[in-house]
């Protein structure tokens, strides 16, 4: 009997306690590789498709981090890291709308996967230590080659796909928060404007610095999502040791 009123008068289920503070760890994680990645970007400007592929190989050779921060270390870990995040907002959220909190939660995990096609990183360094010892210029050659459709997918047909997918999740997320009662509305809020003008880095000339003007909405954004995963874990915590 117990049980059953803890449940029906709880916000949270605490069977997800973990999922809940999962999201909120990776929420938070997100923050602090979003900090991280602007500095490296500033320290480390990106490379693929920027410079030549000889010159990225000289970038790797010459020093390693600054090559891979260049390449978009940061963000590829940032989006295995959002894994948990996708997961513990459909937990939070499937009753709102549970058709749509699916469609989010496959296409956010989607486009957490498909970036790691859009970011062959361990083969372009591979191939550039190659290139170092490389004995022959006909092999230098061959590896310059084999190297550029390699940077080409750093902004081909995977990374569009994936950043059109992951903004869409997390919009279709937002809305759910909007009409849930789990978040606050303006959290709900911060989550619909950011992800509306992160859909503007597809606008041409300005795509770019609207993209990058996104981030200070979901630093803010995440930051309100770790909050609030974190008071749900220790909610859940509680009417599970009630229950």
């Amino acid at each position: 009997m117990a049980n059953t009123i803890v449940q029906k008068d709880s916000p949270v289920d605490p069977r997800w306690k973990d999922m809940y503070r999962l999201g909120g760890m990776a929420a938070a994680a997100s923050v602090a590789l979003i900090v991280l990645g602007v500095v490296a970007y500033i320290l480390w400007p990106y490379s693929p498709n920027a410079v030549s592929t000889a010159d990225v190989y000289a970038q790797v050779l010459a020093d390693r981090i600054g090559a891979l921060m260049g390449m978009d270390l940061l963000y590829m870990i940032g989006n295995l890291t959002a894994i948990p995040l996708v997961l513990a907002m459909y937990v939070a959220l499937h009753k709102v709308n549970e058709s749509y909190a699916l469609i989010a939660m496959v296409t956010g995990v989607m486009a957490l996967l498909l970036l790691l096609a859009a970011r062959p990183i361990v083969e372009v360094t591979a191939f550039a230590d190659r290139y170092g010892v490389a004995a022959t210029e006909a092999e230098r050659n061959i590896l310059l080659a084999a190297g550029e459709p390699l940077l080409a997918l750093f902004t081909g047909t995977s990374y569009y796909v994936s950043y059109f997918l992951g903004t869409l999740s997390l919009l279709i997320y937002a809305f759910l928060m909007l009409e849930g009662k789990i978040f606050r509305k303006a959290t709900a809020w911060v989550g619909i404007v950011t992800n509306a003008v992160a859909f503007g880095m597809f606008i041409p000339v300005i795509g770019l610095p609207l993209a990058f003007l996104s981030l200070a909405g979901l630093v803010i954004w995440d930051i309100q999502i770790a909050r609030r995963f974190f008071q749900l874990a220790r909610m859940a915590s509680s009417a599970r040791g009630i229950a």
